[in-house]
Parts: C-alpha cells; structure tokens; sequence
C-alpha cells in the first residue's frame, strides 16, 4: 500500500467528484460545484488536497489561504463555517486521512500562516481525537448540527415532529398559498432583498447580493431549489435550498416582516421537505448552530432534528493571537468570511 497526497490540478475534478460522491452521507461543501461557488464569491482559488492509495482516489481536503497584512489565514474551509476536514471513500484506509492531516499541518505551519482553522463535518465529528492527534490544534471551538430525517409519508414525518410545531405547520396548510418552484430573476431578487430586510431588522448581517448571483452561476439547478410562497399573487416567503447525494442543505429562508406570524414560512419549510423525500433524500441539514443560541436550536430540534455536534480546530501561535488581538479591525476586515479565532478567547486575551 501506497499513499500519496498531491494538490489536485484541474485534470483531477472527475476524481475529486468520485470521492465526493462515494460515501452517501457526504454533503455538498466537498463537491466541486460548492468550491466553484466558494471560488466564484470570495475571488480566491479554492485548493484541494488528494489522497491516493497506490493510485486510486481514496480522500480529499478542500481549503482557502487568504493573504493579509500580518500574514495568510487558511481555512478548511471558508464561508458561514462551511464543512471542510476530510472526506474518504468508505474502504479508504486510515493512513489516507492521515496522510491529508499531515500535509494539511505541514501547510498551516508555515512561518507567514497567522492562522488556521478546520471546520470537521458532523459525520467526521466521532474521529475528532485522530484530528486533534495529527492537528494539534491550539484552540478549539464548537456547534451543533441539526438532521432532520425525511420520511416516506406526511403523517410519519408529522409524527417525529414536536406538537406545537405540528400544530404550526397544520395551521399553514389553511393559508390560501400559491407554493412554486421558482428560478427567474424576479424569485432571486426577492430572497435577496427579503434576506436582507430580515437580517437588517435583529442587527445581523446578511449574506452580498454577489454571492446569491454566485450559487446561482455555480450550482446547477438540479442541485438547488428555490421555493417561493405567494399570496393573492404577491410573493411573501422564500426558501433556498441546495441538494447532493442524500441531503437537502437549508440555506436561507426569507419572509416579509408583515407576514411572519401567518406561519408561510411553516408552511414553506414543510414542502420543502415533502418534495426532498419525494425526489429520495433522506436527511434534511439544519445547518450550525451556536450552543448559546438556545431558541433556534429548540426550533429546529421540534422538527424532528437530531443533534450532530462538530468542531473547529484552530491553530495559532501565542505571539500571532496576540497580533490579532491588538489589530482586530484590521485584520477581521481583511479576511471577511475566513475564520480566525474564537472572538471569546480573543476577548478573555484582552
């Protein structure tokens, strides 16, 4: 047994899907189409590790460098904690993921690296022992993943659900709603600006206009949905989802403010999970969840979701959090969507 570790030139993208696809529970941040989006909306070369056993594709490991003035941040991989770590067909052997963690530390501990991170995927999360063995890392910081299972019939999926959101979605199925799938630009425009208006009202910050256009050039539309909930021919909620191999991705959701409590959002999340298990998927992703965020996790657990924690592991000298420290602004502004370090040690470091 051989074991090579290459970064993949452009010939290699018929492998990288390969593994991407091999194991069903793979998600879509390690297919090349999402590191095409991610390359598309940061303006950054996404790379990609390649592991092979005596020739065969076995892993792969996706991640971004992004350069600074106080040096290059890396991360596996970038974007709202995008999943990166380690993806391995299911006969990989463990030196293949070994060998990818050990290229990966080799790369992040080179002098001009102020920081890395590795966000681990929740199916990875239970090797996250071996990750620490070979990453070392210097800091670690944690969410919880939320999976939904999608079931063969609507009372069975009702069944998983707590009541009170059974009951919700019960009631927005009395809504005189027009439910359509939706691709045009009209669609996009108004998920974008209702995301927008959503965000801006609680203080959050949402997510460039130039990143909607980019899932949109980048992810084929087999792999993507966007479910838009009209009333009297007026659009008032809308959902992006993306797909691939056996998960439904919730993405953003986007409800007019006057409409939040006629539960059309209820009503746009259950068929978006009705039209997955039609199509064959099996899970629904919640996405990441902060432990603090105490109300949205009980939201997503009432649907019937099971917690999958997973973890970021972070290296970074004292000398280089000490940098970051003094020079926050700067050095946050300069690597938007890279994650550095977690903000509450930074602000335990003064």
């Amino acid at each position: 047994m051989t074991i090579t570790v290459q970064c993949a030139a452009r010939e290699n993208r018929a492998d990288i899907e390969a593994v991407a696809q091999a194991d069903p529970r793979t998600l879509i941040y390690s297919s090349p189409m999402f590191t095409d989006f991610l390359s598309f909306a940061l303006g950054i070369p996404i790379k990609t590790l390649i592991a092979r056993d005596d020739g065969k594709p076995s892993g792969i490991l996706h991640y971004a460098e992004l350069e600074g003035t106080f040096g290059r941040v890396i991360n596996s991989l970038p974007w709202y904690g995008t999943h990166g770590g380690c993806v391995c067909i299911p006969s990989a052997p463990s030196q293949v993921r070994s060998a990818l963690l050990e290229e990966f530390k080799r790369l992040t501990a080179e002098e001009d690296v102020l920081t890395s991170c590795l966000v681990m995927s929740p199916h990875e999360e239970p090797l996250k022992d071996f990750y620490v063995q070979k990453l070392e890392p210097e800091a670690t910081d944690e969410r919880i993943g939320m999976f939904c299972p999608l079931l063969a019939s609507d009372d069975e999926q009702l069944t998983i659900m707590h009541q009170k959101t059974r009951n919700l979605v019960r009631k927005s199925l009395k809504l005189e709603l027009d439910i359509r799938s939706d691709d045009s630009i009209e669609a996009w425009n108004f998920l974008i600006t209702t995301h927008k208006a959503n965000l801006d009202a609680i203080g959050g910050v949402a997510k460039p206009r130039q990143h909607f256009e980019a899932l949109r050039a980048t992810i084929p539309m087999s792999n993507r949905e966007l479910l838009i909930a009209s009333r009297n021919g007026e659009p008032v909620a809308a959902l992006l989802t993306l797909r691939f191999n056996e998960t439904v991705e919730y993405l953003v959701p986007a409800v007019q403010v006057e409409h939040r409590s006629t539960q059309a959002m209820s009503r746009l999340i259950w068929e978006g999970m009705r039209r997955a298990a039609a199509a064959g998927y099996a899970w629904w992703n919640w996405g990441g969840t902060w432990k603090s965020q105490e109300s949205l996790l009980r939201f997503k657990s009432r649907w019937g979701g099971v917690a999958l924690p997973y973890s970021y592991l972070i290296n970074c000298s004292e000398e280089n959090r000490k940098t970051i420290v003094r020079e926050a602004p700067g050095v946050f502004a300069s690597h938007e969507f890279f994650y550095l370090y977690p903000r509450n040690m930074l602000n335990d470091a003064g």
